[in-house]
C-alpha cells in the first residue's frame, strides 16, 4: 500500500469504529470476532479458519466501502517474502 492509501484505510476504519452510524455495526463484528475465538475459527481439530475469515474480512470491507467506497482491506501476499517474511515492510513502524 501507498502512504495515501494506508491513510486513507485508518482514517476510515477510525470512523468505522467511533462514529455512529457505523460504530454500532463495527462493534458487533468485533464481538463476533470474539465471540467466535474460543469455538475453532482459529485453529483445532474442526477449524473454519479460512471460509469464516473470508466472510468475516468481506463484510469488515463491506462496512468500510460503505463509508468510502474506495477502501479495500489490505492484503499481504507473504508467499512472495515467505522465506524472509520477518523482514517485510508490513512488520515495521510505518506500517
Amino acid at each position: 500500500m501507498t502512504q495515501a492509501e494506508r491513510c486513507l484505510y485508518i482514517s476510515t476504519l477510525v470512523t468505522a469504529s467511533t462514529r455512529q452510524p457505523w460504530k454500532n455495526c463495527y462493534d458487533q463484528l468485533i464481538q463476533i470476532h470474539s465471540d467466535y475465538f474460543d469455538l475453532g475459527i482459529h485453529g483445532g481439530p474442526s477449524s473454519f479458519f479460512l471460509p469464516w475469515h473470508r466472510w468475516y474480512l468481506l463484510s469488515i470491507e463491506n462496512l468500510l466501502r460503505q463509508i468510502n467506497c474506495n477502501v479495500t482491506v489490505p492484503y499481504w501476499d507473504w508467499g512472495l517474502e515467505w522465506q524472509i517474511w520477518t523482514n517485510s515492510i508490513v512488520w515495521n513502524a510505518q506500517s
